[in-house]
């Protein structure tokens, strides 16, 4: 089987997306198809957590997940875009840059035809529409499930300050009264951070004014005790950017119809709050291409990879929808044990997968 990926971005997304965490399971699912490599040389590992009270106590902390040889690692979203993109390249795969997918339909043999926006086309066996959350393949696979805004937005930046208190392999999470702050500081002393805040939608314009939402973020931690996500925020920043937060509100009805199927967030988009979003869609992949080795009949396939996938994406989703507002909803969130579903899981990639039978 060969594959080409048709990538909207010019050039491989650079620059595009927050930074995010690949945890064990993540790093399982890569290492399972041996391409655990690509990730690790991109990235840095960051191996435990902190949880933290408005006051810089830390109320729970401890390592993400039992010792993994691999993760979890920290990099960002371009830079993960561009390890698989070359990883891809190396095995004999291609790559297509510039192709907007717009619309798809089925041949009489039963492949795939997609359309792009430039007005080009291309056919092949077998649709996979990877294509995140705004996904456009599951506007013709699902076209009643939308995307809703969770009510809260994201800042996030990047910053060399070496006043920012630095804890090594540790992701710091801090609760306070009127903010959620997360950040971590890489072996090259440059700190990764974001901010979750209260808010509706924002459009375009929202987004560019920098020092208003650094303001804001100043006014919203000053009000505490403690002292380090204001030495987060006031820091000298490199870049600072801000987006909408949006997810799939409940499961998808179906994940596949004819020759297409949909992976990650066009699948399953859940909020921020568990780090899980990359993780689990490497996990996906790698069960998808067991499917798809496994399993005769496409159809069949495809409806083995949704079942296998459907409860546990179901769990993540009612984690990742847990109210926490307040320091006691954070402690209660931050019980390890609320997440060993998650990086606990493994796939062996030479144990064959069996069709799951279909209700008559």
């Amino acid at each position: 089987m060969t594959s080409t990926v048709y990538e909207a971005y010019p050039q491989g997304g650079d620059d595009v997306g927050a930074f995010l965490l690949v945890l064990n399971n993540g790093m399982d699912a890569l290492r399972a198809i041996d391409a655990h490599h690509a990730v690790n040389n991109a990235s840095f590992r960051t191996t435990h957590a902190q949880h933290m009270g408005p006051d810089d106590t830390v109320f729970t902390g401890g390592p993400m997940g039992t010792p993994d040889p691999d993760g979890p690692r920290t990099l960002t979203r371009a830079a993960l875009y561009r390890a698989l993109q070359n990883e891809l390249l190396r095995r004999g795969g291609q790559i297509e840059h510039g192709k907007t997918f717009v619309s798809a339909h089925e041949t009489e043999t039963g492949g795939m035809v997609a359309t792009f926006a430039d007005g080009t086309q291309a056919e092949g066996d077998l649709l996979i529409g990877a294509d995140g959350i705004w996904s456009a393949t599951r506007r013709i696979i699902a076209p009643n499930a939308s995307p809703t805004h969770t009510g809260s937005n994201l800042v996030y930046g990047y910053s060399r300050d070496p006043n920012i208190p630095r804890v090594d392999n540790t992701f710091r999470l801090i609760t306070g009264s009127r903010g959620r702050l997360v950040y971590v500081t890489s072996p090259s002393g440059e700190t990764y951070w974001g901010a979750t805040i209260p808010g509706n939608p924002l459009d375009k314009a929202d987004t560019q004014d920098q020092q208003r939402w650094i303001a804001e973020l100043i006014d919203r931690f000053s009000v505490d005790p403690g002292k380090v996500p204001l030495s987060v925020v006031s820091a000298r920043q490199d870049r600072v950017l801000v987006l909408s937060i949006y997810h799939l509100a409940s499961p998808l009805p179906a994940w596949h119809s004819g020759s297409m199927v949909l992976v990650g967030d066009a699948a399953h988009a859940v909020g921020p709050s568990a780090g899980q979003g990359a993780s689990v869609a490497l996990e996906d992949g790698v069960i998808l291409a067991k499917c798809l080795r496994d399993i005769g009949n496409l159809g069949d396939a495809f409806y083995t990879y949704h079942q296998l996938r459907a409860d546990r994406l179901q769990q993540l989703l009612v984690l990742t929808q847990t109210r926490v507002s307040n320091l006691h909803e954070a402690k209660a969130y931050s019980n390890p044990n609320r997440r060993t579903f998650l990086y606990e899981h493994k796939i062996e990639w030479d144990e064959p997968i069996t069709a799951v039978a279909k209700p008559r």
